[in-house]
């Protein structure tokens, strides 16, 4: 009985170690993979764009949906996520100070009028039936979304080509002389 215990400790102990290893190999891939998303995007060029992506997509006039969002596109573009993110954070007021000017310029481009402008009118809404209430809130947040769409679109192309030319020329312009 001696004889066959010490060849089970003998036979489980060297699949040990190597389900250890197995599971040290694991974890290095996981932090090499997320260190990599810690450091990709770091030139200066990145930055500017990481950071001005997370100023469009963190005012759109969908609460809560932000870091997915930016999370998305940065992993498709190759930016950098934890700047994205914390820019994010600070800028978020911002979403809520835009809110009612999105829905604004959306009810102008769909060509509609706004009827629910503030909380006791949200709450007389209710009162008279909740779906009418839901489907006249989803509307102004499409209409939000219209005009986020509107004023980012034209926004983002200004912005671009501004910093651009502020950072970046000018920093060639003088690597040249």
């Amino acid at each position: 009985m001696k004889n066959v215990s010490r060849v089970t400790k003998n036979f489980y102990i060297p699949i040990f170690i190597i389900r250890l290893n197995d599971m040290k190999s694991f974890f290095t891939k996981i932090y090499n993979k997320i260190v990599a998303v810690f450091k990709q995007g770091l030139e200066p060029i990145q930055v500017f764009k990481s950071i001005l992506i997370a100023l469009l997509f963190t005012i759109i006039p969908l609460p809560g949906t932000t870091t997915i969002i930016l999370t998305t596109v940065a992993l498709k573009a190759k930016l950098n996520l934890p700047i994205m993110i914390t820019f994010s954070y600070l800028i978020t007021p911002l979403q809520y100070a835009l809110l009612m000017p999105f829905i604004k310029v959306g009810e102008t481009v769909f060509s509609t009028q706004h009827t629910l402008y503030s909380v006791q009118a949200i709450m007389a809404s209710f009162e008279m039936g909740f779906f009418n209430t839901l489907q006249k809130l989803t509307f102004e947040i499409i209409c939000g979304i219209a005009g986020w769409a509107v004023i980012t679109i034209l926004a983002a192309f200004l912005f671009y080509y501004i910093g651009y030319f502020l950072f970046f020329k000018k920093q060639k312009f003088t690597q040249t002389k």
